[in-house]
């Protein structure tokens, strides 16, 4: 065991620092779809942390930030490591997801949530409005570059977090319930005009249901929600876009803001 100790001392922190990239490819947009193989994102964790490895190192003297380690310690430390990443792109998922939502919404309203599609990203069925927003939200955080930002901040961590010395109580707990509070706020401020043009749709069949009998409102508010619907979003889409753009912005910058204060 002795002549495996330099080897030890090299595999260890590498291993801790992929562990905390890795983390990223759990929930962050775009680095965590199913359509990029999962040896792909391997590859791309490794190959970051072997770059990280020897600057880590050369910050610490030991190398690690903690006592010696064995088998029983290495799996938590291994843990502590990924839930930093993990944490993150939980965080810088929360606006793309909104927005799915704010389709889901908007199609449960205009009839159209047995119009499911599989969705590649997600690896999952959703509506064919949420797919729409959905790919909206993704575009927008790849025009910012969110997926540079997230790794940048990542590296950023191991100035004020030693591998090996992340605890749960860093957990940015706080940080994630306000993203989630403002991601439902941005899905209904979304679904929010198509909501008020579908209930004055029904209004107005309702009143043409009771004065012209003989009328087949059902199939006439059916069609009139899915066009108007349709029409009302579609105008809507620049101020979506805007409004993405802006959270996404502040939800990155959230991550930024914890990730100074480790």
């Amino acid at each position: 065991m002795q002549g495996l100790g330099p080897l030890l001392d090299m595999a260890v922190p590498w291993m801790l620092v992929v562990t905390r990239v890795a983390g990223l490819f759990i929930f962050a947009p775009m680095i965590s779809s199913v359509t990029l193989p999962f040896r792909v994102r391997a590859l791309i964790a490794a190959t970051i942390g072997a770059a990280a490895t020897p600057v880590v190192i050369a910050a610490s003297s030991a190398g690690v930030a903690v006592g010696p380690i064995d088998l029983v310690s290495l799996p938590w430390l291994l843990l502590s490591e990924t839930m930093i990443g993990l944490s993150m792109g939980l965080i810088a998922a929360v606006p793309i997801l909104a927005l799915d939502l704010a389709g889901v919404l908007i199609g449960h309203q205009m009839g159209l949530n047995l119009a499911r599609v599989y969705n590649p990203e997600s690896d999952a069925e959703i509506d064919a409005l949420g797919q729409v927003l959905f790919f909206v939200g993704f575009a927008a955080y790849v025009a910012i570059g969110g997926v540079d930002m997230l790794f940048l901040t990542l590296l950023s961590t191991f100035d004020r977090v030693p591998i090996g010395s992340f605890g749960v109580e860093g957990l940015p707990m706080e940080t994630l319930v306000g993203v989630l509070s403002g991601g439902l706020e941005l899905a209904v401020r979304v679904a929010a005009p198509v909501w008020g043009v579908i209930a004055a749709i029904l209004v107005v069949v309702g009143l043409l249901g009771k004065f012209l009998p003989q009328m087949n409102t059902m199939t006439v508010g059916f069609m009139l929600k899915i066009l108007v619907g349709i029409m009302v979003l579609a105008l809507s889409m620049r101020t979506i876009g805007e409004v993405s753009v802006e959270f996404i912005t502040d939800t990155l910058g959230e991550v930024s803001r914890w990730a100074s204060t480790l």
